[in-house]
């Protein structure tokens, strides 16, 4: 898969959630077929997180591995915060999409999302730290949003 970097017009694109029940529900196969690719680039670019826009893919898919250890991916579809923390903190932030540039961003340093994993079954995740960041960036991205549209924090 190719990395889609800006000026691409299709990263401020918010993407539509996959049925996966419905008549119109993509094909197993070609949904393993796309997180394999979006792990592959994930990984061949250092991230740490990438979103299914990332790579021109038009659909809510992120996947996350804040120790980069191949082995503990995290595969969200269909990601819906739930829940965001009262306490804030300012860390500064990179995206494989904005190549060369990095932001001090104010995140919830806590997150509870909804999401289907790779399997399609339901679950929820109760996140802080670095991955709470992680995935409060990729969901972002979902919506077309990227660290340049963030004030930049104090």
């Amino acid at each position: 898969m190719r990395l889609r970097t800006v000026p691409d017009a299709g990263l401020h694109r918010p993407v539509t959630p996959l049925d996966l029940v419905g008549a119109e529900r993509w094909p197993r196969h070609e949904l393993g077929r796309i997180i394999m690719g979006m792990l592959d680039t994930m990984y061949r670019h250092d991230g740490v997180g990438l979103a299914a826009p990332q790579v021109g893919v038009d659909a809510q898919i992120l996947v996350a591995d804040p120790h980069q250890d191949r082995h503990q991916a995290l595969v969200c579809i269909n990601p819906v915060i739930v829940a965001l923390g009262a306490d804030t903190v300012v860390m500064t932030e990179g995206c494989l999409s904005v190549p060369g540039v990095t932001r001090a961003i104010a995140r919830p340093d806590t997150i509870t999302i909804r999401y289907y994993d790779a399997e399609c079954f339901p679950q929820e995740l109760a996140a802080d730290g670095w991955l709470a960041r992680i995935l409060q960036h990729e969901i972002d991205h979902l919506h077309g949003r990227l660290l340049t549209d963030h004030p930049v924090a104090p």
